[in-house]
């Protein structure tokens, strides 16, 4: 695992030293759009038309008052598609993850949205770990809005499909869903029968589903980590894709 603050700050250096930020304009923006009271309504998601120069991030819009762009500094960060997921339980306040380039390869990063707007953004974990992280995709808990976070990386040719849980004010660190030695790729987590954890993947050999439980402990927090309290349940096996 490598430390990372050093090669990000490199690599922003890079963009700006090469004229990425002076880049024409483009229609792109990943935004918050909250009310006259300034209650979070939804997200905004907008991308330009141009394959060969497609862009996701970069705000150019006139700006409203009621708009608040996310990263728009993520296209010449060379940052992935974003996801989200809304907290039930807090106002629906959105959760967003994607991935994002760290000078080897690709790992995590997310922001929230709350009262003082789009939280810094930060990694999912704090130590960049071999492959590229991608593909994320989140649920929220029924009962408590927690968000829950599932991805995929490749690692060396391998996929392998990775949880985390939101704690308080981080994620929890990664616990591996598939088999080491199976190809697994492009989850999918949803909530079942006891608000068991179920995270869906694709294999060579078909569609597998796994549910993902812990009994303890019954309150979570940064320094409360359910880590160890989480197994695995190998639920069924399907076709191919």
């Amino acid at each position: 695992m490598k430390l990372r603050n050093k090669t990000a700050t490199v690599l922003l250096m890079a963009c700006l030293a090469v004229g990425l930020f002076a880049a024409p304009p483009v229609s792109a923006e990943i935004s918050a759009e909250c009310d006259d009271q300034g209650r979070y309504v939804r997200m905004v998601y907008r991308t330009n038309a141009s394959v060969k120069n497609l862009k996701i991030w970069s705000a150019n819009r006139k700006v409203r008052p009621n708009i608040f762009p996310l990263n728009p500094e993520g296209d010449a960060l060379m940052d992935s598609w974003p996801y989200h997921v809304e907290n039930r339980h807090d106002g629906n306040r959105p959760y967003v993850v994607w991935s994002r380039f760290n000078g080897y390869d690709y790992d995590l990063v997310w922001s929230r949205w709350g009262d003082d707007g789009w939280s810094p953004v930060q990694w999912v974990e704090f130590n960049t770990h071999f492959g590229v992280d991608q593909d994320a995709n989140l649920a929220s808990h029924p009962d408590t809005g927690r968000p829950h976070l599932v991805w995929w990386s490749d690692e060396g040719g391998i996929g392998r499909v990775y949880l985390s849980i939101f704690l308080h004010s981080r994620w929890m660190g990664r616990f591996l869903v598939s088999d080491l030695d199976v190809d697994s790729r492009y989850p999918v987590v949803e909530f079942v029968e006891d608000n068991k954890i179920k995270v869906t993947y694709d294999t060579v050999d078909g569609p597998v589903s796994r549910l993902v439980v812990f009994n303890a402990p019954q309150t979570i927090t940064d320094d409360i980590d359910p880590m160890t309290h989480l197994k695995r349940e190998l639920q069924n096996s399907n076709n191919g894709f």
